[in-house]
């Protein structure tokens, strides 16, 4: 739960002909189930999956991821066309004021050199972190070659020798979890999605740019109850730690 009292959320692959995941919510104290949602159906779903995708599936994210770059061409022509040259005095105070008495066309051109050079830190963010999201490859490897990056773990767990042998339960591979991540609050646990996953558990380290996410995680044998794998986001190497604060950067949580 993210808050107290606030309800457990539980996801389920989506079934045949449906848009999106099965949420169900669920009451933390009683157990009752309070909500039955179908991811892609409710209007905040639409909205991500517009924004995400414009509806179109892959095409549609490429078409997205396309735009991003657009706009960061953008961003960075126009601070070359707006940078001040010359030696005239008042240059640059010129550059970062809008003059109202030069007529319309000049009040408009103002606008858009002002208007666009106090935001572009923003635009600039919102571009590349959004480029990064829907290329993350291709932006790792420009990351890779001026910062160090490490690999996101994927382990699997080791098939017994005995067969039959049960799975440990969510409630043990949380427990040996916290043996590594013991104050850190628990945001998300998946379950092993076949006979050799793991249960992969997140959790909300300080020093996250995701505070509502959890970028830790730590992997754990579904039968063994080994730890198999731990990312501690906060101390991982510079690149990997820059491709982390994008999701965090574009949706405003960071």
């Amino acid at each position: 739960a993210q808050a107290p009292g606030s309800p457990h959320t539980l996801r389920f692959f989506a079934p045949p002909g449906e848009p999106g995941p099965i949420q169900v919510s669920v009451s933390p104290y009683t157990g009752e189930v309070l909500a039955i949602r179908t991811w892609g159906d409710y209007l905040m779903t639409w909205i991500y999956s517009l924004h995400y995708t414009l509806l179109s599936g892959e095409i549609g994210e490429i078409v997205v991821g396309v735009l991003g770059l657009c706009l960061l061409g953008f961003c960075l022509t126009g601070v070359y066309l707006w940078w001040p040259t010359g030696k005239r005095k008042g240059k640059w105070r010129r550059n970062l004021t809008i003059k109202r008495s030069g007529g319309t066309y000049r009040l408009h051109f103002d606008l858009h050199q002002v208007i666009g050079i106090y935001f572009l830190p923003v635009l600039l963010v919102v571009a590349f972190s959004g480029v990064t999201l829907i290329f993350p490859t291709q932006v790792a490897a420009l990351v890779g070659a001026m910062l160090p990056l490490e690999k996101r773990p994927s382990p699997s767990s080791t098939l017994p020798d005995s067969p039959g042998t049960p799975s440990i339960s969510p409630q043990q591979s949380l427990d040996i979890a916290r043996t590594v991540f013991p104050q850190a609050p628990l945001i998300r646990l998946d379950f092993p999605r076949s006979e050799t996953g793991s249960y992969s558990l997140a959790f909300n380290r300080d020093g996250e740019p995701w505070q509502h996410y959890g970028a830790s995680r730590i992997w754990v044998d579904q039968y063994s109850g080994e730890v198999l794998a731990v990312w501690d986001a906060p101390n991982v190497a510079a690149g990997s730690q820059l491709m982390t604060w994008q999701f965090p950067l574009h949706n405003g949580d960071a």
